[in-house]
């Protein structure tokens, strides 16, 4: 059998979120074949469509690569020569649907427990405590108990766990620990009477919470907002014609603030706006200058307004940090076009090697969107000098954009620096992948986005694939991760037509608008039920609803939202829907949907 060995080393220092052990890993793989390439996958790396590459050593057939870790339970899966791979060595594994993956636990248990004192495992509770989720490998009993102290062996208590979802090879356990002494220590007690603590044998402390999220970030309803496709500054007659795709309608930051009246009334309490830097498209990710209102949207007066009119009415407003892609008219970009790869900007960029030819990296399949060098400090100093020059207008946070793209050491600074000079803020990460409590750990994130709800959405409203039976179970399994991590949301994020058309399907009524969407997901910490449709996308006629969003449960989160951009969702760590309308947006949507860690090959060994 081919044979891969790891070997790793530990040192201790500080996670932005938990005071805990992170662990550079000198990780060493050993072929006993020849092999041309091995790449790590899955939960390990920092950003989340780059593969680790390991490096040749050139005494044998072993890959090397230094990683920090913190604890954690990670999901991983090698790449060799192109062929998925389990780790063969590593008997470790956690199979949530089809897909089967090995696990590293860092600082955590050993079989038959996966669990580790970090995200999203031990998370503070909102009203004190902790709440602890483990997961018990089947075949170990069917129940899960909890001991755990003060302090004192002596005051040591035991607490049956709850049983709250069951995978592949795992029964999720769950439970509230209502600590409030930072000196508390527990451990895990089987069925059979075997007590289950960290590897070594010791109990686990309670780790030490740093930041906790702001207060309006509780129960907050959020309404995300297409700025140019909104409202106009004033109403006239031709904004109720469609532009078409990518054209700009001249929304207007004053048309917002004309709007705030009606957004409070619906339950809103905290706006997104979509970038409102000058940028190349209407929809403004392709940053010209991040540093400036675009005038077209009414320049840095309009904004002053909206956070002044805002604030006064108790909402909250954040913007859209985006920082992934550039446009023309970006300065160093229209240099690099001039000078070519030789250029003294040319490693503010990204560069693919084509038959010998570097040649600039693009966004998606455009050719005028170049990928910025997030690790290029320039880059860096400028992403920072963006996030002091927002906070000067007080504003109230951030949507980072593409955060699985960031780059950790990056992500933590634009974070830092936005505490720093706005200290009850928070950064809501985009953040595609399934493990988006690796950002939050990372200290790049205060609040992640989870896609399995528009998934599960997508599948039984649209393609009509699963019973409602199955789309239950689906919701209720997010629903319930999600609120492990402490970090719910409900999120409807959608193309108008593409609302109509989820409540056309579901049946549900449907009520005019201006040019956003009045579809919500409500729910009080339970599986979303979809109540409202939309208008079209084009007409002006003002929304006729008074009807007022029902508040959500403790730990929830809501939010709503207006765009024609993409048919996609940006739930929290719960869940959200958008259905794309036509089979082309609904391959769009499916490629940012959650997606397995791997897809193993027969050649697998599984």
């Amino acid at each position: 059998m081919q044979t891969v060995s790891t070997i790793v080393s530990q040192r201790m220092m500080l996670s932005a979120f938990f005071r805990g052990p992170v662990t550079p890993r000198p990780l060493r793989i050993s072929l006993p074949f020849q092999a041309n390439s091995v790449e790590l996958h899955g939960e390990l790396q920092d950003r989340h469509h780059d593969p680790i590459p390991l490096h040749h050593r050139p005494d044998g057939n072993e890959w090397e690569f230094a990683i920090d870790l913190a604890p954690g339970v990670y999901a991983y899966k090698l790449v060799v020569d192109g062929s998925w791979r389990l780790d063969p060595n590593n008997p470790r594994t956690r199979q949530r649907t089809v897909h089967r993956d090995n696990v590293w636990v860092v600082a955590g248990t050993p079989e038959p427990l996966l669990f580790a004192p970090a995200l999203p495992h031990c998370v503070p509770h909102p009203r004190g405590g902790y709440r602890i989720t483990a997961l018990l490998r089947k075949g170990f009993g069917s129940s899960l108990r909890i001991a755990w102290s003060e302090g004192r062996p002596d005051t040591e208590s035991v607490m049956p766990m709850s049983r709250v979802s069951e995978e592949q090879e795992h029964i999720v356990f769950r439970s509230h620990l209502p600590t409030s002494t930072p000196f508390a220590r527990f451990r895990f007690l089987l069925d059979d009477g075997t007590f289950v603590g960290q590897e070594n044998g010791h109990d686990f402390d309670i780790p030490k919470c740093i930041d906790r999220l702001p207060s309006f970030w509780e129960q907050a309803v959020v309404y995300t907002i297409f700025v140019d496709r909104f409202r106009p500054q004033t109403d006239h007659s031709a904004w109720a014609d469609d532009p078409g795709p990518d054209l700009p309608a001249y929304g207007h930051i004053d048309g917002i603030t004309r709007s705030l009246d009606s957004l409070a009334d619906l339950g809103v309490t905290v706006l997104h706006l979509t970038p409102i830097h000058v940028g190349a498209s209407c929809h403004r990710y392709d940053v010209i200058d991040p540093l400036t209102v675009d005038p077209a949207i009414g320049g840095e007066q309009a904004l002053r307004r909206l956070l002044d009119a805002a604030h006064q009415r108790g909402l909250r407003v954040l913007l859209d940090f985006s920082m992934l892609h550039v446009g023309t008219g970006f300065a160093p970009y229209e240099q690099v076009k001039r000078e070519g790869p030789g250029s003294s900007l040319a490693p503010w960029f990204r560069w693919r090697d084509r038959s010998g030819h570097l040649q600039l990296d693009h966004y998606g399949g455009r050719v005028d969107a170049p990928l910025l060098n997030l690790d290029h400090e320039p880059v860096q100093e400028l992403a920072l000098q963006a996030v002091k020059h927002w906070t000067r207008f007080g504003i109230d946070g951030f949507r980072l954009d593409a955060a699985a793209q960031v780059p950790l050491s990056l992500g933590t600074r634009i974070r830092d620096t936005l505490r720093e000079n706005a200290p009850h803020s928070l950064v809501l990460g985009e953040v595609v992948p399934a493990h988006a409590w690796r950002w939050q750990q990372a200290g790049v994130v205060d609040a992640a986005t989870d896609f399995s709800f528009h998934a599960t959405m997508t599948s039984f409203l649209a393609e009509r694939s699963i019973d409602a039976a199955t789309a239950a179970e689906r919701i209720e399994y997010a629903v319930s991760e999600a609120l492990s991590a402490n970090r719910a949301v409900l999120l409807v994020h959608p193309r108008p037509q593409s609302v109509r058309d989820i409540m056309r399907r579901a049946r549900c009524p449907q009520s005019d608008g201006p040019r956003h969407a009045d579809a919500c997901s409500h729910a009080r910490n339970s599986p979303a039920r979809l109540w409202r449709g939309a208008g079209n996308g084009r007409e002006n006629r003002r929304s006729s609803t008074r009807r007022r969003l029902g508040r959500p449960g403790p730990h929830a989160v809501v939010m709503v939202g207006n765009t024609n951009r993409f048919p996609l969702v940006d739930p929290l760590a719960a869940a959200s829907t958008s259905q794309p309308s036509r089979p082309a947006q609904r391959r769009h949507a499916n490629r940012l949907c959650r997606r397995p860690l791997a897809r193993p090959t027969p050649s697998a060994g599984q």
